[in-house]
């Protein structure tokens, strides 16, 4: 059985570089039905992409965090800066992998 989860109005219509962000209560899913009751013009309803965001993140900024994604080093000023931002982390980064199964 599907469950309602989230009902979304809008009549914006968004350029080809912007974001729509929209939250819904966490809720632990294996799969997503989008209905779509309306569009903007009567035509055919479309989404280029979606992003199904993991609550422990649902803080996080999307948008700044797809720009920073883009160039993390964006805001440093030099090559010089960047060189020692290298040599006092000892050439090194740390990541750590989390991964949640979901048992469906």
């Amino acid at each position: 059985n599907w469950s309602l989860i989230k009902t979304y109005k809008s009549d914006k219509r968004l350029g080809n570089s912007e974001l729509s962000v929209i939250g819904f209560p966490q809720t632990d899913i294996k799969s997503i039905k989008i209905q779509f009751k309306k569009t903007l013009n009567g035509d055919s309803p479309a989404i280029s992409e979606m992003w199904l965001i993991p609550s422990v993140f649902s803080n996080l900024d999307v948008r700044e965090t797809e720009q920073f994604l883009a160039n993390p080093f964006g805001s440093v000023n030099s090559i010089t800066d960047f060189q020692n931002l290298l040599k006092g982390s000892g050439y090194r980064g740390e990541v750590c992998v989390v991964l949640k199964n979901l048992a469906i």
